[in-house]
């Protein structure tokens, strides 16, 4: 199996290549392409350099250590918190572990973030999942 780095930076050159090509079909003349396919072929290469972006992203971010998995609790200010005391409000990016229910296959780990109702907070993707309880991952570098 490759290893993360070798991931990102095979990526990282895949995301520089199409970057060209986009710059390219910019500057292709009409006697190649029409505006209309023009058009179509740039925002399809949009498309591929944010999912790049993405892979990215989500490369780097997996590639920071995990600090401490735990499960959540509702503290007295009504907020969720791991063992260690990592606070999640309103926006905060959240890792669970997505319980099988969710996901006929298997239970997985996902990156999502907390939203707040004005009663209680929720996960983004999972607004029905309860939070008490709930498994989750927190990496190096992510903040209290």
């Amino acid at each position: 199996m490759p290893k993360l780095e070798e991931l990102l930076r095979l990526v990282n050159e895949a995301s520089s290549r199409t970057a060209r090509i986009q710059a390219l079909a910019a500057k292709m003349d009409t006697h190649t392409l029409d505006d209309y396919d023009a058009n179509l072929l740039s925002a399809h290469l949009e498309i591929v350099i944010d999912n790049l972006r993405t892979v990215q992203e989500m490369a780097s971010y997996l590639s920071r250590p995990i600090k401490e998995t735990s499960r959540l609790w509702k503290n007295g200010s009504g907020q969720y918190e791991t063992t260690a005391g990592f606070c999640f409000r309103e926006g905060s990016p959240i890792e669970v572990l997505v319980p099988d229910k969710y996901r006929l296959d298997n239970s997985h780990w996902e990156r999502t973030f907390l939203r707040y109702d004005g009663r209680d907070y929720y996960l983004a993707n999972y607004a029905d999942l309860p939070l008490k309880g709930l498994a989750v991952r927190v990496r190096e570098g992510d903040q209290p």
